[in-house]
């Protein structure tokens, strides 16, 4: 059996958690795999994730990119292409349907699905009899693939997200005042505004919600605070690449999310012994555990800010809650996940060679 050679295509490698997942599966070593990424666009704000070449315009409906990418896949003898986001997963039809047999379909699906995007689902509908396996970081992305967009279950294999932050010993506040987290993109469907909102109706608690991450949200996010009158107690960080050292200054993390497929600032929380609340989405239930966090309905504001309260005066609840946590959040280890993704591409090379074989 030769060597696996695989290509990453992804959008961009702006800020978000496809990217980070990408940068974990590059960090995959082994001496029958050969690796490589190909961004599709340049961003102002990117992260560095290593050996990842980028197509050099800003520009989202360039087709250069592609055709660079078709004559990469012929002179390094690319044997599976794994494709990340929409724009990426169009190409990868295109390539399938030129190269065929010759060439591994992955479609890494990651949340994308649960959005309603018509375009989105089109594609999926289009592609699912040519792509060879869809990755889902989540049972309940797996469920919407199955149930929603008939892609068949034995085409479907779950792989959680990888976590990276350190496990640290239970903690008590080192602030003057409840410290409340929200880290991620600043999105609509990331619902940054409900916790915005929840924190407006938190009277009797000395409290900052810190909120690290960056978007197109962040705009109207920071004058909603000011009109709701708790623009003093709402502190944006902007997006910050090492995150063990602000996650040891908080008593709570918020994944207040409109739609969600894994959550990853939720294990990492857990991973620090911080207790968690979350919207009540079935991926968020899954990977946080049902008894693990504290749950209200999506986008109300008013049991969100009665959970809060409700954790930050139960300190047995808080101990209950960082001890299982840790214990959850064991699940989503590198290590796991770098076996699993490597065992996937041997299997795919396996299957290459039995067709050109036959």
């Amino acid at each position: 059996m030769g060597k696996t050679k695989v290509l990453h295509i992804i959008d961009s490698i702006g800020l978000g958690g496809a990217q980070k997942v990408l940068e974990e599966i590059l960090r995959c070593k082994s001496s029958k795999i050969d690796q490589q990424a190909y961004a599709l666009r340049e961003r102002t704000n990117q992260i560095d994730i290593g050996e990842v070449t980028i197509h050099h315009s800003a520009s989202k409906y360039s087709v250069v990119p592609l055709l660079r990418i078709i004559k990469k896949i012929q002179s390094d003898r690319v044997n599976i292409l794994h494709c990340h986001l929409f724009r990426s997963q169009a190409f990868g039809l295109i390539v399938k349907i030129l190269f065929r047999d010759k060439i591994m379909l992955i479609f890494h699906e990651h949340g994308e699905i649960f959005q309603g995007k018509l375009l989105y689902r089109l594609l999926i509908w289009l592609a699912k009899s040519k792509v060879d396996l869809f990755i889902a970081v989540s049972k309940a992305t797996q469920q919407e693939l199955v149930d929603k967009n008939n892609v068949g279950k034995g085409k479907v294999e779950v792989i959680y997200n990888p976590v990276n932050i350190g496990a640290d010993l239970i903690k008590k506040s080192r602030e003057n005042c409840y410290q409340i987290g929200f880290i991620g993109r600043l999105d609509k469907v990331k619902g940054c505004d409900i916790l915005i909102k929840a924190a407006s109706l938190l009277r009797g608690l000395v409290y900052k919600v810190v909120i690290v991450g960056d978007g197109k949200e962040k705009a109207r996010l920071i004058a909603l605070a000011s009109d709701l009158g708790i623009a003093e107690s709402v502190k944006f960080l902007g997006f910050k690449n090492h995150l063990s050292a602000i996650y040891d200054k908080l008593d709570l993390v918020v994944i207040p999310s409109r739609s969600e497929s894994f959550g990853i600032s939720a294990v990492e929380a857990q991973m620090k012994g911080i207790p968690v609340i979350a919207s009540r989405l079935p991926a968020l239930c899954e990977v946080i555990g049902h008894s693990q966090g504290i749950f209200f309905k999506v986008g109300d504001e008013n049991e969100l800010a009665n959970q809060i309260i409700k954790v930050s005066q139960d300190t047995e609840l808080q101990k209950s809650l960082a001890v299982m946590g840790i214990e959850n959040a064991k699940k989503f280890r590198s290590e796991l996940f770098r076996e699993k993704i490597l065992s996937v591409y041997q299997r795919q090379l396996k299957l290459i060679n039995q067709l050109n074989e036959g």
